[in-house]
């Protein structure tokens, strides 16, 4: 399972001896009465699985989950070798605690913990706003129409790739603590645990067919840029992609702009808009580097001008 997404690696690590734990060195303590040790995962995860390496005895040991302290799952082995303890959690049971425990006047010792996260939609795309934003959305309604875990990897970038060329400036995107508010973070964000990726489209033609194994990565799939499946229509995609977005708890910075924006729209009425863009495919030498997708994205100046003359006449 080394390819496995592993979400105890960043944990905080304690233990009934009192020592500082740190992760790489695994768990040893004293010998004593009822020793521990307590995983703090930092978050609530849907962990599927844990699994305990080089454990020195498995004699009186119980290894216990929970999500707030407060009421725990003791978990049972569902399989063992010398070397490997393999653990299963409950189906969508949120966890952020792992307690190990052994019963009596001994030792407790491991090397390493891991807690895999599997089923797994996540957006992780590295470029502009626009295609973060469409990935991500598409990643959260493929994760709720197959029964998945949805989450996101949020890359900060400021890319001057036209070398100074103040025709058209490079891409500059806010960390996502300024983009998303801090429940939706901790619900959702593996920036900490994953790649970022651009995938453009999923190998399989139907939904349903994620579900089914192998899937691309052990941990489940990157959302796609695009949509293409046999079993999801254009109609019913529209409906869930609106839905799906204002599902999306941003900044309150962020909110404040669309609530300004909702006030402002109620105001004007009916009015046309136009969305410009494909500076950056024509300015500078970074034009020269963009494929052909990019170019098939510029709006042509001379229609939307035409097209503002055309709604002031008629207005």
């Amino acid at each position: 399972m080394s390819d496995m997404l592993n979400v105890a690696s960043k944990a905080i690590i304690s233990s009934s001896s009192n020592k500082k734990q740190l992760y790489e060195e695994g768990i040893l303590t004293e010998v004593e009465e009822n020793p521990w040790c307590s995983i703090d995962l930092g978050r609530n995860f849907p962990c599927s699985s844990i699994k305990i390496y080089n454990l020195k005895t498995i004699d009186n040991v119980k290894v216990e989950v929970s999500s707030d302290l407060n009421e725990w799952q003791e978990l049972s082995i569902s399989s063992q070798n010398d070397s490997e303890l393999h653990l299963q959690i409950l189906p969508q049971f949120q966890i952020r605690y792992i307690r190990v425990s052994r019963i009596g006047y001994v030792s407790l010792e491991f090397s390493k913990i891991e807690a895999y996260v599997t089923d797994l939609i996540v957006s992780a795309r590295d470029d502009a706003l626009g295609s973060r934003m469409y990935a991500l959305i598409n990643g959260m309604i493929i994760a709720k129409k197959i029964g998945f875990n949805f989450g996101y990897v949020w890359k900060d970038i400021w890319l001057d790739w036209q070398n100074g060329d103040d025709n058209a400036a490079g891409m500059e995107i806010d960390p996502e603590n300024l983009v998303f508010d801090e429940k939706f973070i901790m619900l959702y964000s593996y920036s900490n645990y994953l790649c970022n990726n651009t995938t453009l489209v999923v190998k399989k033609k139907k939904l349903q067919n994620l579900k089914e194994l192998p899937y691309d990565y052990p941990w489940g799939y990157y959302a796609p840029l695009g949509y293409s499946f046999d079993d999801y229509s254009d109609e019913n995609y529209r409906k869930d992609f609106k839905e799906c977005f204002f599902e999306i708890h941003f900044h309150k910075n962020i909110q404040i702009m669309f609530d300004e924006v909702e006030k402002l729209t109620l105001k004007l009425g009916q009015f046309v808009s136009f969305h410009l863009r494909g500076i950056e495919t024509i300015h500078g030498s970074g034009s020269k580097t963009l494929q052909k997708a990019c170019y098939y994205k510029v709006f042509p100046y001379e229609i939307a001008l035409e097209g503002i003359k055309q709604e002031l006449k008629s207005n």
